[in-house]
């Protein structure tokens, strides 16, 4: 699918592993492909949308930084537990995604409309306060 080139995405940032195939040979389109990143804050910062794995630490690191995110399920993992992350975290609305690296080539152009009319809902803001409510409540 050409969804990136039609909606002008300008950058591709991708840890490497098993990188899309012809990423780095897409004109017009920047390519970073790293070996490991302890945060990707900078790179959430400037994006418009982020498409990555299932990962509790990569969704929580989006969703806090009020970005959308579009979430790949890796299905081959042995105890799946990804599949649970997307299911709370899409039910919630709190972000977009599919169960599987395959269903998101047939998926990606509704899930980027999807994101373009509709968005994501905000992920709340902890509650900092709230073990002392609890202990001076106990008291």
């Amino acid at each position: 699918s050409d969804v990136y080139k039609r909606q002008e995405y300008m950058g591709i940032h991708s840890e490497r592993g098993n990188p899309p195939k012809n990423f780095s040979r897409v004109e017009g389109l920047n390519v970073e492909i790293y070996d490991l990143k302890t945060t990707f804050s900078k790179d959430l910062n400037e994006s418009d949308l982020i498409i990555s794995h299932c990962g509790g630490g990569t969704i929580m690191e989006a969703v806090k930084a009020k970005r959308n995110m579009i979430a790949v399920v890796n299905d081959t993992l042995m105890d799946n537990h990804q599949m649970e992350m997307y299911e709370k975290m899409t039910a919630e609305h709190y972000i977009y995604g599919v169960k599987s690296p395959k269903e998101l080539k047939t998926e990606l152009e509704l899930l980027v409309r999807k994101v373009q009319e509709v968005g994501v809902k905000p992920y709340p803001e902890p509650k900092k306060d709230l073990i002392s409510q609890i202990i001076q409540e106990l008291f």
